[in-house]
């Protein structure tokens, strides 16, 4: 029933927006052609149509299918799998995403929905849901003002997402929509700012300033807050059902640098503060970097001091968590490109912490162990352990290299990702055949590799590789109606 209204609803909002567009639009132009047809046959102009673009629709359609190389040793997968009498060992996926654009004057919405169906030898899993829905209406010409529901992407890095406050964490192996970490939007209200400054001597050339808030409540971004159990450890107001949060970015163009200062402050996550810049000392080379700081940040441990503390989390003193990420993107001519950055997370896990979890999931996956509350656990590992930046060092590296073996409209890749800390890394090479501009293939696998103990080397799969289709489509639709200069002239007129 819900997801009927939903799809109801999801149509329903676009079309009375613009029924009632097109009646002012329509009433306007009957005005103004009969001021403009009223002129003296001296100022008389013959009328031209010219085509305006009202209105923009376009989607994806994605068949995968993946194999797996199950790691069974490893601790991950017998938290997943023991509970299973089919492991998966292959599955296959759909995607459906359709998203459209619709203009009026000076202001557009925007939106995008998906369809996810996702089976292995478990059974099938179905998700459907609204990424984006949002307005975007003019005050004035340098301030607009949005409401609805947004994905927004802060920060400079190509791989990793630190600065995304509001964002999905973004796995930079795949940082294409996924089933493990989707983008989904924050429904929130705000405004932007925005103004230019013409060529000068002065070296700012350029100010961006966004302000939004946004609630975090049962079925209203549900997913941004904290647990429950989480947030009563922090913070003694947390029993509230609502939590409201502010957030904003200012961006400068500083001396061609491209500078972000962000902020998030609320009661669902501990506040935080951010700096990001980018810069082109060259036309192919970008150098950027991200750095953040979460003043009072505290980590979630499992208690394993013992069978009794088995349904309780642990939790660090309060302590200040940083981090910070450089990187360069180098482009040697049109055909290759390499990207490389360096990842410090503070707020992630030590190599210590992370063998006192898996030694705490070994004990708890021992058949011998009676008092395990298993739901309690896999949201514990959900929540603060499946993330991809769990630890807090990295390095990443990738190479992209267009038409390889001048095999026309193919794309090679190679993706990897080093955990300085316990040596263990991940490998990723990936095909990408064009064999129309709106059908794509792709032929991708992922090794993990490390030792026992080790992030990668305690992943459920040591191998995985997909193959996939994807089809993309693109519909525009438009108006007729006068030159906007003519348009213009004799509302001037009428007026």
């Amino acid at each position: 029933m819900r997801s009927k209204r939903f799809i109801f609803c999801l149509f329903l909002f676009p079309l009375l927006i613009f029924s009632f567009y097109f009646m002012a639009v329509e009433r306007e132009e009957v005005f103004a052609e009969q001021a403009f047809n009223n002129r003296t046959t001296s100022l008389y102009q013959p009328r031209r149509e010219v085509a305006q673009k009202v209105s923009d629709i376009s989607g994806q359609i994605k068949i995968g299918h993946f194999l797996f190389g199950p790691d069974e040793e490893a601790e991950l997968y017998k938290l997943k799998y023991s509970q299973q009498s089919e492991k998966s060992t292959s599955a296959d996926q759909f995607h459906f995403i359709l998203g459209g654009r619709h203009e009026w004057q000076e202001s557009f919405f925007f939106w995008k929905a998906r369809s996810f169906l996702y089976k292995n030898d478990s059974g099938w899993e179905n998700k459907n849901n609204l990424d984006e829905a949002y307005i975007n209406c003019l005050y004035n010409s340098e301030i607009r003002w949005e409401a609805g529901k947004k994905i927004l992407n802060w920060g400079k890095a190509h791989a990793w997402n630190p600065l995304g406050f509001l964002a999905s964490p973004r796995d930079p192996l795949d940082p294409e929509l996924s089933r493990e970490f989707p983008q989904e939007g924050v429904i929130y209200l705000g405004a932007e700012y925005k103004k230019k400054f013409s060529p000068g001597p002065d070296p700012l050339q350029g100010v961006t300033f966004s302000l939004l808030i946004f609630p975090v409540q049962e079925n209203v971004n549900e997913t941004f807050g904290q647990p429950k159990d989480f947030q009563e450890h922090v913070s003694e107001t947390s029993g509230q059902s609502k939590h409201w949060n502010l957030a904003g970015k200012l961006s400068l163009l500083f001396w061609n640098t491209e500078i972000d200062f962000c902020f998030l402050k609320g009661e669902s996550r501990p506040d935080r503060y951010g700096f990001g810049f980018s810069r082109n000392p060259d036309t192919n080379l970008e150098i950027y970097g991200d750095f953040w700081i979460i003043p009072e940040y505290v980590k979630v441990f499992p208690d394993n001091s013992g069978p009794a503390s088995l349904t309780s989390p642990v939790y660090s003193p309060v302590y200040a968590a940083f981090g910070n990420l450089v990187g360069f993107c180098y482009n040697r001519g049109e055909d290759i490109r390499y990207i490389v950055e360096y990842y410090r997370n503070k707020a992630g896990y030590t190599p210590e912490e992370m063998i006192n979890y898996y030694e705490y999931l070994k004990g708890m996956n021992d058949p011998n162990q009676g008092n395990v509350d298993r739901p309690f656990i896999e949201n514990i590992t959900e929540y603060y352990y499946h993330r991809p930046d769990l630890m807090q060092e990295y390095v990443f590296a990738k190479i992209i290299k267009n038409e390889p073996l001048e095999i026309q409209r193919l794309t090679f890749s190679v993706a990897g990702i080093l955990n300085i800390q316990d040596k263990s890394y991940s490998i990723s090479p990936e095909f990408h055949y064009k064999s129309r501009p709106s059908l794509n293939i792709k032929l991708k696998g992922t090794v993990n590799k490390g030792e026992p103990l080790t992030e990668f080397g305690e992943r459920a799969n040591d191998w995985k590789v997909e193959i996939s289709l994807a089809y993309f489509f693109d519909f525009s639709f438009y108006r007729l109606l006068y030159p906007e200069e003519t348009i213009q002239d004799s509302l001037r007129i009428w007026r």
